[in-house]
């Protein structure tokens, strides 16, 4: 594999990382505004347990 191969893999995996952060949280709004709070309550603990790292600096 060339170096630019490489790391234009590794940006796709970043990519993809933010999308399924993105899609994880969205679905907790979701959930929030469909009145199921203890459907969102479930997925914002498993959002929060994938994705602990915070916002960056």
């Amino acid at each position: 594999m060339s170096l630019s191969t490489a790391k234009a893999a590794q940006s796709a995996t970043v990519v993809d990382e933010h999308a399924d952060e993105d899609a994880a949280y969205l679905r907790v709004i979701a959930l929030v505004r469909e009145g199921r709070a203890a459907d969102a309550r479930l997925a914002a603990r498993a959002y929060l347990l994938r994705f602990s790292h915070g916002l960056p600096p």
